[in-house]
């Protein structure tokens, strides 16, 4: 199973790092440079692949997040996601491990977890997490399936996630391009474990997809607890849906 790291090329620290870790894991990987909202190739890249900024994403709510329409920072993870999905679709696998540059682990407990990936039953999952986290404020629980995998009604965080290659025909099928919006809501839409069944509607999803997540592995692969790069480069970002907004569906 080979690795894809998405990395903007400004973060070269981050670039530096999770290269190093999968050195010493001696895992097989390739890194995909994305593209930064900031960047002048954020809105050419917008115009060249036809892409469009989900414009029906802000509702009333409770949920922050929900009260917005996409930003910057979720509209360039999920283009730059879905053009490194395009590049792995050229290879011959039939499933590969994603990583966000901002996953750190100790070393030696990618490799095992890839290892039990390979060698035991995914129950027919279309996705299988190798972290993530509930969202707080909602009851939502995970089913045990056996002894590795857990199935979850809902899940947050991509940033350590193993697509089959039907799963990312299928979302790039959609296409996901029409609808930018954040990849980690997006996933969980296809999967149809979502509060925001309105999107699934609105989207078409019919048979949803099936999600599960390898046990505990939320404290084995985490994201840089450095809220400072993480307001810098996704959430704290200006808002792009609404209608008036030209790139959007």
């Amino acid at each position: 199973m080979k690795t894809w790291v998405l990395n903007l090329k400004h973060r070269t620290d981050r670039y530096r790092r999770i290269v190093k870790a999968l050195a010493n894991e001696g895992v097989d990987y390739e890194v995909f440079h994305g593209v930064y909202w900031k960047d002048p190739e954020f809105f050419k890249t917008l115009r060249k692949h036809d892409m469009k900024i989900y414009k029906n994403w802000k509702i009333d709510s409770d949920v922050k997040w929900y009260n917005r329409g996409v930003n910057a920072g979720e509209a360039a993870v999920a283009m730059s996601t879905i053009l490194m999905w395009e590049e792995m679709l050229k290879s011959d696998d039939d499933i590969f491990l994603c990583l966000q540059d901002d996953c750190v682990w100790k070393q030696g407990e990618l490799k095992i977890l890839m290892d039990l990936v390979e060698k035991t039953d995914h129950h027919g999952a279309d996705l299988i997490y190798l972290a993530g986290y509930h969202t707080s404020g909602y009851d939502y629980q995970f089913k045990s399936i056996d002894k590795w995998y857990e199935e979850p009604d809902y899940i947050y965080n991509a940033h350590a996630v193993v697509y089959t290659r039907y799963a990312i025909e299928r979302m790039l099928a959609y296409p996901y391009k029409n609808h930018l919006m954040s990849l980690d809501e997006y996933l969980m839409i296809q999967c149809k474990t979502t509060h925001r069944m309105d999107v699934a509607d609105d989207i078409g999803v019919e048979r949803p997809m099936k999600a599960i997540k390898v046990k505990h592995s939320q404290n084995i692969i985490q994201q840089i607890n450095d809220m400072d790069e993480i307001i810098s480069d996704i959430a704290e970002t200006p808002e792009l849906g609404g209608d008036k907004w030209k790139y959007t569906t």
